[in-house]
């Protein structure tokens, strides 16, 4: 019987789940909070701030730029390749953003003959980094590169790799979702997998939390806070149908999850699953978007890892209401930075707060209508990759200012 056979036959006998997942949120929890109070006590001492402003942040963009002798060329459909192992949740958003904006070329791992899931991965990653040098250069001798967006990590890919793009003139930039766990990430291969390797060579990292901007800022790198998003082509309203669920909770089992949504079901509330690990199982996007069209309230949960304690933003903060649908997920700070709460979105503390809140608008259709009307509108105007982009690459200084995002 292999290792993982075993571990998952044991996780099975709910008292040796319950424990386990106690001692992994415990030290889950350990790392987030160390590394914030590491990462703040160093930008003290080195006179740093915890986020920049907008201003300061193109002042030292443009100063990275002049270091390599370019600048930023402004453009209405600037060209972006883009390299990611693309994994399935990216298919509706990123790419068909990018080709909104501009010229999209992909940089796709699997179809260049690198499997970042491979088991002999570690060893043979390296060409990766000579294979990606080559392409991006031949790419853009051809047909210059107006910026590099990447999803790559120091699993992926060395600093030196980066910092290579860069100095062909071609501004860099990455996206992370994880950085409040991981960081730094494991150590494989002499390197971490997380974006602490990395986060001096991108010329701008962009971080679903707030609180993880300090790092990039400790390490040299710059950093602006930059939420998920949505499609909204894909993730959209569906023509009424009759309600199939009260409630409904679309996500992976794992950590304390199941028993969130246990001590939800023992207060009375009928929860449907959805995802690996729940009898349910997996479904695809498209069926996504049928689930949250068919649910009274969709559920999030904003826990990080194993923990509900500390949180950060998901993606389905951006998808559920996206489709013009009743969310209820944790509440955390950032939330309250890009919705308001109790008109477009609605935030809990706790399992018995989180059960009072889902009573009530069940009880209260007309004010879920309302919700459900705001919460599209909100993310339509705020909450799409297309304007995330734009964003970014106003920031960076790539995307030509004769269509302002403000007025679209």
């Amino acid at each position: 019987m292999g290792t993982l056979d075993w571990r998952s036959k044991l996780k099975r006998k709910w008292w040796i789940d319950a424990l386990w997942t106690q001692y992994k949120s415990r030290r889950q929890e350990r790392t987030i909070r160390n590394d914030d109070r590491h990462y703040r006590a160093r930008a003290t001492r080195l006179g740093l701030p915890f986020e920049l402003t907008e201003q300061t942040l193109r002042e030292s963009l443009r100063a990275r730029y002049s270091a390599r002798g370019f600048r930023a060329h402004a453009a209405v459909a600037p060209h972006v390749l883009y390299a990611t192992p693309l994994d399935e949740w990216e298919r509706h958003n990123i790419p068909p953003a990018l080709r909104s904006i501009g010229r999209l070329t992909p940089y796709y791992l699997r179809e260049h003959g690198f499997d970042d899931r491979a088991p002999d991965w570690i060893s043979r990653r390296a060409s990766l980094d000579k294979n990606l040098r080559e392409y991006v250069r031949e790419t853009h001798r051809r047909d210059p590169i107006d910026v590099f967006v990447a999803y790559l990590s120091g699993y992926h890919v060395t600093a030196d790799t980066i910092k290579a793009i860069g100095a062909l003139g071609i501004p860099t930039c990455a996206y992370w979702w994880d950085d409040r766990l991981y960081f730094r990430g494991y150590v494989r291969g002499g390197r971490y997998t997380g974006a602490h390797d990395l986060a001096a060579a991108y010329d701008l990292n962009l971080t679903n939390a707030s609180t993880s901007i300090v790092k990039y800022l400790v390490e040299g790198g710059l950093a602006m806070f930059w939420p998920e998003g949505a499609n909204p082509d894909h993730f959209r309203p569906l023509p009424e149908r009759p309600f199939m669920y009260d409630v409904s909770f679309i996500g992976q089992r794992y950590g304390r999850r199941a028993a969130f949504i246990r001590g939800l079901r023992q207060r009375g509330l009928r929860v449907q699953t959805f995802g690996p690990g729940w009898d349910e199982g997996p479904i695809t996007a498209t069926e996504m978007v049928e689930v949250y069209a068919s649910s009274r309230v969709n559920l999030g949960i904003s826990g990080i890892g194993y923990s509900m304690r500390e949180m950060c933003l998901k993606g389905r903060d951006f998808e559920v209401p996206m489709c013009g649908a009743v969310y209820v997920t944790g509440d955390q700070p950032d939330l309250s930075r890009v919705y308001q709460k109790g008109k477009e979105i609605f935030g809990y503390h706790d399992v018995d707060d989180c059960a009072q809140i889902i009573r009530r608008l069940l009880s209260d259709s007309d004010e879920c209508e309302r919700v459900r009307a705001a919460a599209r509108v909100r993310c339509v105007k705020d909450h799409t990759w297309e304007r995330r982009f734009r964003e970014a690459f106003d920031i960076l200084g790539v995307m030509n200012g004769a269509r302002s995002i403000d007025n679209e």
